[in-house]
């Protein structure tokens, strides 16, 4: 996900590089709670994600990856 939105944001000029880049130790304790945030953050899950379909669901919308473009220029628009 996240190299896919350094995409999104290289194209206009948001970012630098489309590429990804680990937060600075000074950043995550400042902004992100530090380390006692750090299983919210990166996740603790174990989640399967096919097996949803073996019970017989499919998707009915877009992939998120099919419309990540489309919202983020929905939320950064100018209101």
């Amino acid at each position: 996900m996240a190299e896919e939105i350094g995409k999104i944001l290289h194209k206009p000029g948001l970012v630098d590089t489309p590429g990804i880049a680990q937060f600075e130790k000074e950043y995550v304790e400042k902004y992100l709670y530090g380390e006692a945030n750090k299983t919210l953050r990166e996740g603790g899950s174990r989640c399967v994600t096919n097996r949803s379909r073996e019970m017989g669901w499919n998707p009915t919308h877009p992939a998120v990856y099919e419309t990540l473009e489309q919202e983020f220029k929905y939320f950064t628009r100018k209101r």
